[in-house]
C-alpha cells in the first residue's frame, strides 16, 4: 500500500508527512494490517487524508504487487504466503 496513488507517488506521501514533522509505517500479523502515521496533532488532517488516500487510491501493478509477495516472503522467515 506505499507504492503511491493516482494522486501521489510513495517519495511525495513521505515527504509531505516528513515536512510536518510525521513519519508512517505499516506492519502486518497474519490476518491484519496496520497503517500508521505519528504527527502532531496540528497536522491530524494531513495524516488522515493521506491514510485515507492510501487506502482507498493505491496504485497496483503488477511489478508493485511481486516487489510486495517477495517483501512478505522475506518477513516470514522464507514461508510462503498465502497470497
Amino acid at each position: 500500500m506505499f507504492t503511491g496513488t493516482s494522486k501521489h507517488s510513495e517519495s511525495q506521501l513521505d515527504e509531505m508527512i516528513k515536512q510536518h514533522g510525521g513519519e508512517w509505517n505499516a506492519f502486518t500479523y497474519d490476518e491484519s494490517t496496520v497503517y500508521e502515521i505519528d504527527i502532531f496533532s496540528e497536522h491530524a488532517v494531513l495524516a488522515l487524508n493521506s491514510l485515507s488516500e492510501i487506502i482507498s487510491d493505491t496504485v497496483i501493478t503488477t511489478e508493485n504487487f511481486d516487489l510486495s509477495r517477495t517483501i512478505i516472503y522475506r518477513d516470514m522467515g522464507g514461508i510462503p504466503s498465502s497470497i
